[in-house]
């Protein structure tokens, strides 16, 4: 398939595009290069499990990734590095203009899965440090919220009380659990340069993500699936908050309650219906609202099974506990579930309208009406 880009303005005449086709098109445009960015990024972190599995800490897997040769790229460069040039110029060619549903979700799986998968390694997709302090100040100000209308059962009294003894962990040990991670997870051909950004302030954490993948499950339930959410679905988030206090604790050296509190402020609050939260915040927490009540009660139980695996038995250290739970609940078996989840978003939706014609054939069109379309929008199909 080869795309003719819109005529530009004649020198005799200064004809332009028909604004109305010029939309058209350039929202065709955005919306496959979403679809196409996010499949890359999902699928180029699966591929890279692969080597990481196949490699363990001994570099088998550099071939795969180009390593060996100071090669660091991340997957998916290509694809984003398309995306970052045209989004701002479609929103200044056309900033009124709200982008369909299905687009709005591309943008948002885009989002939450670049963040998610680059958060390892410094990329140019890593947000620079302000925009972390600024992210962070409003994760925090929404779960002050949150909890204030969700005063804490006696069980997790005790969780957060026993989290006021034995931390911060030693920085010794935190090094050797970045490590532990990063070996795990990452190609071995990384490891060696990774250390000293992940964990640190300027890398983004499993917390200041979690606030995405709520969004972002919100808007899917919301529009795909009647509002409503599964069982499936309220283990991993509830998993996504564990490991996220997880690697507060042993990876970042949070000491106190206020990070496991944080991680776990997340259900529905019934004082937030008529706040101020945006749309972002009323699906997500409509998410967690049924009339029976049945995903409140759920979501409770699971929620607060999780949060209470944290708690350390009798006679137990912190550290010791913490550690064990670590392997209880490896972090890199969640990312592949969570992975999984994320690639099956990308084959739930309808494929872009360019990514159709790249087969010749639109949905509900004949191949007389998908080539009248493709004359009208300047498309060549060979």
């Amino acid at each position: 398939m080869a795309m003719s880009s819109p005529s530009p303005p004649s020198p005799e005449g200064g004809k332009r595009a028909n604004p109305e086709t010029q939309v058209e098109v350039d929202v065709m445009i955005l919306d496959y290069l979403l679809y196409m960015a996010a499949r890359q990024v999902i699928a180029g972190r699966k591929a890279q499990r692969s080597g990481v599995v196949a490699g363990g800490s001994n570099g088998a897997a550099d071939a795969e990734y180009g390593g060996g040769d100071g090669d660091e790229r991340m997957v998916g460069d290509m694809p984003l590095m398309m995306v970052d040039s045209f989004l701002p110029i479609f929103k200044a060619n056309h900033p009124t203009h709200l982008v369909p549903e299905s687009t709005h979700s591309r943008l948002l799986l885009l989002k939450f899965s670049t963040l998610f998968v680059h958060r390892l390694q410094r990329s140019p997709s890593t947000p620079p440090l302000p925009s972390l302090q600024h992210l962070r100040a409003r994760n925090h100000a929404r779960a002050t919220t949150w909890l204030s209308h969700h005063p804490p059962s006696q069980s997790a009294t005790s969780i957060f009380n026993d989290l006021s003894n034995g931390l911060p962990i030693p920085p010794q040990s935190l090094h050797q659990n970045r490590r532990h991670v990063l070996s795990h997870n990452c190609p071995p051909n990384t490891v060696l340069t990774t250390p000293d950004f992940y964990g640190t302030p300027a890398c983004l954490s499993l917390r200041d993500t979690l606030p995405a993948f709520m969004e972002l499950s919100a808007y899917i339930t919301s529009t795909y699936k009647s509002g409503r959410v599964n069982e499936t679905w309220e283990k991993m988030a509830a998993e996504y908050m564990l490991q996220a206090a997880l690697e507060a604790y042993l990876v970042y050296g949070e000491s106190g309650d206020a990070a496991l509190r944080e991680c776990f402020a997340w259900g529905f609050d019934a004082e937030a219906m008529d706040g101020d939260a945006g749309e972002g915040g009323f699906l997500v927490n409509t998410m967690f609202w049924d009339e029976d009540q049945s995903i409140m009660e759920k979501w409770a139980r699971i929620r607060n099974e999780h949060m209470q695996a944290l708690a350390p038995p009798p006679q137990t250290h912190l550290q010791a506990h913490l550690e064990t739970v670590a392997t209880r609940f490896p972090l890199f078996r969640f990312e592949g579930r969570l992975l999984d989840f994320l690639w099956a978003l990308t084959r739930h939706e309808t494929a872009p309208v360019l990514a159709q014609l790249e087969t010749g054939c639109l949905d509900g069109f004949s191949r007389e009406e998908t080539e009248a379309l493709t004359r009208r929008v300047g498309i060549q199909i060979n």
